[in-house]
């Protein structure tokens, strides 16, 4: 099984703040048992916004 999920982080927050509730539901599905299969970084967000396309997989 797959899932695609995408993690974006706000540059415009205090970092470290961002970056945890961006990484909160990965983190959770990884605890599950999901594992990256891969992840690829998406272009046309501009300057405020950083965010991947994540594909997991779980067996």
């Amino acid at each position: 099984m797959e899932k695609a999920i995408i993690v974006a982080v706000d540059l415009t927050e205090k970092r470290g703040k961002s970056e945890e509730g961006a990484l909160a539901e990965l983190n959770q599905l990884l605890r599950e048992g999901w594992t990256v299969k891969s992840a690829t970084a998406m272009g046309g967000t501009g300057h405020v916004i950083a965010a991947s396309l994540v594909i997991l997989v779980k067996e």
